[in-house]
Protein backbone atom coordinates (compact mmCIF):
# COMPACT_ATOMS: atom_id res chain seq x y z
CA UNK A 1 0.00 0.00 0.00
CA UNK A 2 2.94 2.29 0.55
CA UNK A 3 3.83 2.16 -3.16
CA UNK A 4 0.35 3.37 -4.01
CA UNK A 5 0.60 6.14 -1.46
CA UNK A 6 3.97 7.21 -2.89
CA UNK A 7 2.51 7.15 -6.38
CA UNK A 8 -0.45 9.31 -5.31
CA UNK A 9 1.91 11.79 -3.60
CA UNK A 10 4.00 12.05 -6.81
CA UNK A 11 0.82 12.64 -8.84
CA UNK A 12 -0.21 15.41 -6.44
CA UNK A 13 3.21 17.06 -6.65
CA UNK A 14 3.39 16.79 -10.42
CA UNK A 15 -0.11 18.10 -11.03
CA UNK A 16 -0.11 20.82 -8.38
CA UNK A 17 -0.06 24.33 -9.69
CA UNK A 18 3.17 26.23 -9.47
CA UNK A 19 1.23 29.51 -9.97
CA UNK A 20 -0.19 31.67 -7.26
CA UNK A 21 -3.97 31.03 -6.85
CA UNK A 22 -4.61 34.78 -7.17
CA UNK A 23 -3.11 34.74 -10.67
CA UNK A 24 -5.22 31.74 -11.65
CA UNK A 25 -8.36 33.50 -10.41
CA UNK A 26 -7.38 36.70 -12.24
CA UNK A 27 -6.76 34.88 -15.53
CA UNK A 28 -10.00 32.90 -15.22
CA UNK A 29 -11.99 36.04 -14.38
CA UNK A 30 -10.47 38.08 -17.20
CA UNK A 31 -11.19 35.25 -19.65
CA UNK A 32 -14.84 35.27 -18.58
CA UNK A 33 -15.04 39.07 -18.95
CA UNK A 34 -13.39 38.97 -22.39
CA UNK A 35 -15.76 36.24 -23.51
CA UNK A 36 -18.75 38.29 -22.35
CA UNK A 37 -17.43 41.41 -24.13
CA UNK A 38 -16.78 39.59 -27.39
CA UNK A 39 -20.20 37.94 -27.26
CA UNK A 40 -21.93 41.25 -26.60
CA UNK A 41 -20.06 42.99 -29.45
CA UNK A 42 -21.01 40.21 -31.87
CA UNK A 43 -24.64 40.31 -30.69
CA UNK A 44 -24.69 44.12 -31.09
CA UNK A 45 -23.38 43.93 -34.66
CA UNK A 46 -25.86 41.20 -35.58
CA UNK A 47 -28.76 43.20 -34.10
CA UNK A 48 -27.59 46.34 -35.90
CA UNK A 49 -27.53 44.46 -39.22
CA UNK A 50 -30.97 42.99 -38.47
CA UNK A 51 -32.31 46.47 -37.67
CA UNK A 52 -30.98 47.85 -40.96
CA UNK A 53 -32.54 44.94 -42.82
CA UNK A 54 -35.91 45.52 -41.12
CA UNK A 55 -35.74 49.24 -41.99
CA UNK A 56 -35.14 48.36 -45.64
CA UNK A 57 -38.08 45.94 -45.56
CA UNK A 58 -40.36 48.62 -44.12
CA UNK A 59 -39.21 51.13 -46.74
CA UNK A 60 -39.89 48.61 -49.49
CA UNK A 61 -43.36 47.85 -48.10
CA UNK A 62 -44.26 51.55 -47.84
CA UNK A 63 -43.00 52.29 -51.33
CA UNK A 64 -44.86 49.28 -52.75
CA UNK A 65 -48.07 50.33 -51.00
CA UNK A 66 -47.78 53.90 -52.25
CA UNK A 67 -47.08 52.70 -55.79
CA UNK A 68 -50.15 50.47 -55.68
CA UNK A 69 -52.31 53.38 -54.48
CA UNK A 70 -50.86 55.62 -57.18
CA UNK A 71 -51.54 52.95 -59.83
CA UNK A 72 -55.11 52.50 -58.58
CA UNK A 73 -55.72 56.27 -58.72
CA UNK A 74 -54.18 56.43 -62.20
CA UNK A 75 -56.50 53.65 -63.41
CA UNK A 76 -59.54 55.40 -61.93
CA UNK A 77 -58.57 58.72 -63.54
CA UNK A 78 -57.94 57.05 -66.91
CA UNK A 79 -61.25 55.22 -66.67
CA UNK A 80 -63.12 58.44 -65.91
CA UNK A 81 -61.30 60.22 -68.74
CA UNK A 82 -62.22 57.54 -71.30
CA UNK A 83 -65.85 57.49 -70.14
CA UNK A 84 -66.00 61.27 -70.58
CA UNK A 85 -64.30 61.06 -74.00
CA UNK A 86 -66.76 58.37 -75.09
CA UNK A 87 -69.66 60.49 -73.92
CA UNK A 88 -68.35 63.56 -75.79
CA UNK A 89 -67.64 61.53 -78.92
CA UNK A 90 -71.15 60.07 -78.93
CA UNK A 91 -72.59 63.51 -78.30
CA UNK A 92 -70.69 64.95 -81.27
CA UNK A 93 -71.57 62.00 -83.47
CA UNK A 94 -75.33 62.43 -83.00
CA UNK A 95 -77.36 63.95 -85.74
CA UNK A 96 -78.72 67.43 -85.04
CA UNK A 97 -82.32 68.17 -86.06
CA UNK A 98 -82.46 71.75 -84.79
CA UNK A 99 -80.45 74.73 -85.99
CA UNK A 100 -76.85 74.66 -84.80
CA UNK A 101 -77.04 77.98 -82.93
CA UNK A 102 -79.97 76.77 -80.85
CA UNK A 103 -78.26 73.46 -80.20
CA UNK A 104 -75.06 75.16 -79.06
CA UNK A 105 -76.97 77.44 -76.69
CA UNK A 106 -78.58 74.37 -75.12
CA UNK A 107 -75.17 72.72 -74.70
CA UNK A 108 -73.64 75.74 -72.97
CA UNK A 109 -76.37 75.88 -70.30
Amino acid sequence: MSKELELLEKIVTNTSSSMNPLWVAGITGSTAVQTALITSVIAYKMNKNMLNLEREKIKAEVITKERMLWLKQLRENASEFFVQMDFNYNLLKREITVPIEKYQKNLIR
